[in-house]
């Protein structure tokens, strides 16, 4: 039931800013076809989030599955611009990109892209009128992804329970 109640809500939001793209697309109106399409992506996502989340017995068990693919980091990079850039304008911070060319890689898109949210719009949300970096190299087999800000930074406790079981 839980699952229903969450997933028809937000298909249909998926639903109708696909509908909506395609009539701006139609009916000249190009303007709004980038942020229609950053409801699609953030509604995909968090579709994705409920997916996983809804199914508590594989988390309490520790089986939750990885769904491999290969996918482009900078097409990811530009979706996560795009979808934290709000933030970044509410506290007047300035979103700076250090990627290069990564290519691709081979990973589970969900998880990379929520990790890479989650730092994001916490580094957003303690900077005030700073700066956020978010950095992407390869270093042999590895993608690392670097995010570092001007912000109020972490205590040394906070810093302690960074790896521990999530608490607010």
């Amino acid at each position: 039931t839980m699952s229903h109640e969450l997933r028809t809500p937000l298909n249909a939001i998926i639903g109708y800013s696909e509908m909506l793209q395609e009539e701006c697309e139609d009916g000249g109106q190009p303007a709004a076809i980038p942020d229609l399409a950053r409801i699609q992506t953030a509604a995909k996502h968090l579709l994705e989030m409920i997916n996983d989340v809804l199914d508590v017995s594989k988390l309490e068990a520790g089986k939750m599955t990885l769904h491999l693919e290969t996918f482009a980091i900078l097409k990811l990079v530009d979706e996560l611009v795009g979808t934290i850039q709000p933030m970044m304008d509410a506290n007047e911070n300035r979103m700076t990109v250090e990627a290069g060319e990564p290519g691709p890689m081979h990973a589970d898109l969900t998880k990379v892209r929520q990790a890479l949210l989650n730092l994001l719009s916490n580094a957003a949300k303690f900077t005030r009128s700073g700066t956020v970096t978010l950095a992407v190299a390869r270093v042999d087999q590895r993608v690392v992804f670097r995010v570092t800000d001007t912000g109020i930074g972490m205590t040394q406790e906070q810093m302690g329970k960074v790896f521990q079981t999530f608490s607010q």
